[in-house]
C-alpha cells in the first residue's frame, strides 16, 4: 500500500507540470511567425484613390441590395466623388444616390432595409445599421460605420438617398488624388 502523502506530492507535481506546459503553450501561440495582416483600403489612413475603389464597391453593393427591394424603381447617382477638407481632416465624399423608393415604413424600423443591407455591410467590414433617427425636416435615417470611420447613411423623406463618406490620408486633400493611375 502506498503512502497517501507521496500520492499527493505526485499529484501536486503533475499539476504544476501541467500548468507550466499550458503557460508555455500560450506563450508560443502568441509568437506567430506569420506576418501581420496587410492594411486594406478601409483601414484608417487609406490613400484617396484606394479608398475610392473600396467604397465605390461598397456603395454599388448597397445599391444593388436596395434595388432588390423594388426592382422597378432604380437608384441613380449624379456627380463625381470629391475630397472635402475640414480642419486637418480629409474626407472622401462619394456622390449621393437617390431613388423614388420610400424605404421607411411607419412602425417597422427599416426592417426590410436592415434585412437587405446588414449582410452586405458585414461583408465589407461595416457594422449593422444603427438606430433609426428622425432628422429635422422630416427625414428618417439609419446609418452604419466601419473601423476606418467611413459612414453610410440611408435617408428617406419623400424619396430615398444613400450617402457614403470616408476619412482618407492626404497631405493636399485635392481631387486630383482620386485619379486612377
Amino acid at each position: 500500500m502506498r503512502d497517501a502523502g507521496s500520492s499527493r506530492k505526485r499529484l501536486r507535481a503533475g499539476g504544476v507540470l501541467l500548468l507550466v506546459v499550458a503557460a508555455v503553450g500560450q506563450l508560443v501561440a502568441g509568437c506567430s511567425s506569420s506576418p501581420a495582416a496587410a492594411p486594406t483600403a478601409s483601414t484608417p489612413g487609406a490613400r484617396p484613390a484606394e479608398a475610392l475603389d473600396t467604397y465605390t464597391l461598397v456603395r454599388d453593393d448597397v445599391l444593388a441590395a436596395l434595388s432588390s427591394l423594388d426592382p422597378a424603381t432604380p437608384w441613380e447617382s449624379s456627380g463625381t466623388a470629391s475630397l472635402s477638407e475640414e480642419g486637418s481632416a480629409c474626407t472622401l465624399v462619394l456622390p449621393a444616390a437617390g431613388s423614388a423608393q420610400y424605404l421607411y415604413v411607419e412602425g417597422d424600423d427599416f426592417a426590410a432595409v436592415r434585412a437587405a443591407l446588414d449582410p452586405v455591410l458585414a461583408q465589407h467590414g461595416f457594422a449593422a445599421l444603427g438606430q433609426t433617427v428622425f432628422a429635422d425636416g422630416g427625414a428618417v435615417e439609419v446609418s452604419s460605420t466601419d473601423d476606418a470611420g467611413a459612414e453610410l447613411v440611408v435617408s428617406s423623406e419623400q424619396t430615398s438617398v444613400v450617402r457614403l463618406n470616408a476619412p482618407v490620408l492626404s497631405e493636399t486633400c485635392d481631387d486630383a488624388e482620386l485619379a486612377r493611375s
